[in-house]
């Protein structure tokens, strides 16, 4: 009783059955009483309405952009045993565990009562492990599953076969990432990187790396400032007695007018 608060509690004792289990001392009894109050959060519901009330937070629940994986699987697992709970078998299809049979069975053809039971096992272990997968968020998992799908009609099944394979590939997984650089003016370079599934990592494009390349002897580029300069500026000098106009020549290192070289007249 202290341990449960006192809403849960309330839901307990309002149970049609819990009279008769107080009486017996029943423990495994009260235990799923208040089993039954933690997952439904009634105590007179019809069961049909339960388990598909169920089966619909199962499929219906997706791993959010902001939920850690380890919060993921722990939400994943309480709607899988409150399926359970409310009597629903999933991923137990006949052919399925037919084909874990094929597996486990010494004899394929008439196989045990307790390898059909395992082969049912394993066929709802493998159902929960591809859902865990398939309902995983698909920004960091969308290449995954993807790929997971790819890979089978290839012809190759690399889909996982227990939940804690599935959450395996999930913290190991690494994707890759495509970031564009504009490598020149014609077109765009690309280069790949790798990325750890929880994290997002966008490298910082140094802007000023290089930049263009100068155009014939003009600017040498934006990347370190301005290079050799504009080259060799001709300004026109205003014309003397004769009409003649005379070029001054800049110095392209010192920015210098030399007033004595290259006298060229223009009529």
């Amino acid at each position: 009783r202290k341990q449960c608060s006192d809403a849960l509690w309330n839901l307990v004792e309002s149970h049609k059955d819990h009279a008769e289990v107080q009486a017996k001392m029943d423990v495994i009894g009260l235990l799923k009483l208040i089993r039954n109050a933690l997952y439904s959060g009634a105590t007179t519901r019809n069961s049909c309405v339960s388990a598909q009330d169920a089966m619909v937070k199962l499929f219906t629940f997706r791993q959010s952009k902001t939920m850690e994986n380890a919060d993921y699987l722990k939400k994943f697992k309480e709607l899988t045993e409150l399926v359970a709970f409310n009597g629903t078998i999933i991923g137990v299809k006949e052919t399925r565990v037919t084909d874990m049979i094929k597996e486990i069975a010494k004899d394929k053809n008439v196989p045990t009562e307790d390898e059909y039971e395992k082969a049912k096992d394993m066929a709802q272990e493998q159902f929960h492990a591809i859902l865990l997968i398939r309902h995983a968020d698909k920004n960091r998992f969308g290449e995954l599953i993807a790929y997971l799908e790819n890979s089978f009609t290839m012809g190759e099944d690399r889909y996982p076969r227990t939940v804690t394979k599935a959450y395996e590939i999930l913290v190991n997984y690494k994707k890759f990432v495509q970031h564009a650089h504009d490598a020149s003016e014609h077109g765009m370079s690309y280069h790949t990187e790798q990325t750890n599934n929880n994290e997002t990592h966008v490298p910082r494009e140094d802007r000023n790396h290089g930049g263009r390349g100068g155009r014939g002897t003009g600017r040498a580029g934006r990347g370190r400032g301005r290079g050799a300069g504009r080259g060799i500026r001709n300004n026109v000098r205003g014309g003397d007695r004769n009409g003649e106009y005379h070029l001054l020549e800049e110095d392209t290192d010192t920015g210098d007018t030399n007033n004595g070289s290259s006298n060229t007249s223009i009529p």
